[in-house]
């Protein structure tokens, strides 16, 4: 491991492909650390907690940039927690960390655990921790925390855009944008849930996660908890988005339409699974079909969820497609409170 003490010694040791850098204590960051093209780099705290903050002057660039190149945050070699930290004042215009293609070539960040990205609040754009641009970009999560960060459109904790997001493990919670206060996913990028927990995250519509003309998989991890104003407490589908369910749960979440799921375009289909303990307003506690798209259930439950009118499990409008097999999965739900209601309209 390459001990490193300033912003001079990380730019030289971040050169060496292969290297494993160890911070010794916390800097200041002046100007954005480049991975070099075609590198391979992991930076963790050496033997104690640090932070890698921005400067004062410091407000249009991320911490780190990945071009072509893969940058891995945390180690099992470091002891402490390596926190990458912006500032909440409205000063920035950048994300935290950025990985984007401009090449032939792969870009990708893996976060570990004992890795925290946190307090930034992106003044102009998306994606308040981090930004990933690209069809050939990744942004892989096994662990840490992307907690307390804002941005101004979408995306509050994770922006993606035509690259992949696989999480594994960690924790994002507690951020905030307009849509998509954990996670925002669009331009064909794909999603893939086997862990992990959003959680605590708010925004106008979809609190937890975001996906716009993309791909979702969710086979494991916890989306809980989430608190959208409008639609989509949980996750949120919009434009052409498929979105398969195998696992994992979407629980405890809130909004007017749509606590669970909300189904705003593209098809749902729910193998294996929990929606439940969900609380809507209006409509669809569980999850809310728009008219024209799809939602099939295979397997799975949706239980104990609530809403102030109608459809305490799932709410259909009119010309949506329901293909529920075996209905009785979807059991306990309530519209309005105290009132035993799964179904809105009547299902089968």
């Amino acid at each position: 491991m390459i001990p490193v003490m300033t912003q001079e010694d990380l730019e030289a040791a971040i050169e060496k492909d292969g290297a494993v850098i160890g911070i010794v204590n916390s800097i200041e960051i002046t100007a954005p650390i480049m991975v070099a093209l075609g590198q391979s780099v992991t930076v963790t705290a050496f033997d104690r907690g640090v932070t890698l903050s921005t400067a004062p002057s410091f407000d249009a660039n991320a911490i780190f940039e990945i071009t072509i190149g893969e940058l891995t945050l945390g180690d099992r070699r470091g002891v402490g927690v390596l926190t990458l930290e912006g500032k909440l004042d409205g000063s920035r215009t950048s994300s935290l960390v950025s990985v984007g293609l401009y090449g032939p070539g792969q870009s990708s960040i893996i976060m570990n655990d004992r890795v925290t990205i946190k307090n930034n609040s992106y003044l102009t754009g998306d994606g308040g921790g981090v930004f990933v641009i690209g069809s050939n970009a990744s942004f892989t999560m096994n662990g840490g925390t992307i907690c307390n960060n804002k941005a101004n459109s979408s995306g509050g904790g994770v922006y993606i855009v035509g690259g992949s997001f696989t999480m594994k493990g960690g924790f994002i919670r507690g951020n905030n944008a307009v849509e998509g206060g954990g996670v925002s996913i669009t331009g064909d990028g794909t999603f893939t849930m086997t862990g992990g927990t959003i959680s605590g995250n708010k925004a106008s519509n979809a609190a937890g996660v975001y996906i716009s003309n993309s791909t979702l998989n969710i086979t494991g991890g916890a989306i809980e908890i989430n608190i959208a104003d409008a639609d989509g407490g949980g996750v949120y589908l919009a434009g052409t988005c498929p979105f398969f369910m195998n696992g994992g749960v979407i629980r405890g979440n809130t909004a007017k339409d749509g606590g669970g799921v909300h189904v705003f375009g593209g098809s749902f289909t729910m193998d294996n699974g929990t929606i439940s303990g969900n609380i809507v307003n209006n409509c669809g506690g569980g999850i809310y079909v728009r008219s024209s798209v799809a939602f099939t259930m295979n397997g799975g439950a949706i239980t104990g969820n609530t809403a102030g009118n109608s459809g305490g499990g799932v709410y259909a409008e009119l010309m949506a497609i329901i293909i529920i097999p075996v209905f009785d999965r979807v059991t306990g739900n309530h519209a309005p409170p105290g009132t035993e209601n799964n179904f809105d309209p009547p299902y089968p």
